[in-house]
């Protein structure tokens, strides 16, 4: 009888840890921090996947005429430009992402930016990077002003 148990495999977790998940259904499970973007590698990690989790690992052509148990991929991040759309319908396997990955960190980065800006940044470090901070004083104030 064959194995009807899914096999989900992340192929690059370095990238950011998946969330603690618990399918409802029986499963297994395997993680690779890293997979290297050569077609033989990729393949061999998802010969036996139904379900492939990636952030950045490419997946081609080439790859998917070697996983025929390959049903899903679900990428751990806003983008799909990697993903090879047009041979994952042909070999009906389904692509997701999550569009909003990076809400967060976006909000963060921009909050980031403009206390950066507030508070001139750049220009303290210009100044301390060019030798004209430390001990000495500085021809220019940490508010920008001379």
């Amino acid at each position: 009888m064959a194995n009807t148990t899914p096999h989900i495999v992340r192929l690059d977790g370095w990238v950011s840890p998946a969330p603690i998940f618990s399918p409802s259904f029986k499963h297994t499970y395997t993680s690779h921090d890293r997979t290297p973007s050569d077609t033989t590698t990729i393949s061999s990690r998802l010969a036996t996947a139904d379900i492939a989790i990636t952030t950045r690992v490419p997946i081609t052509t080439a790859t998917l005429s070697q996983c025929p148990r390959l049903k899903l991929i679900a990428v751990f991040a806003i983008g799909i430009d990697m993903i090879d759309l047009a041979a994952c319908k042909e070999h009906g396997v389904q692509v997701c992402n999550v569009p909003a990955a990076s809400n967060e960190a976006v909000a963060e980065h921009a909050i980031a930016l403009f206390f950066a800006l507030r508070r001139n940044v750049c220009l303290i470090r210009s100044v301390y990077t060019n030798g004209k901070g430390g001990c000495a004083k500085s021809e220019r104030r940490a508010d920008g002003e001379e």
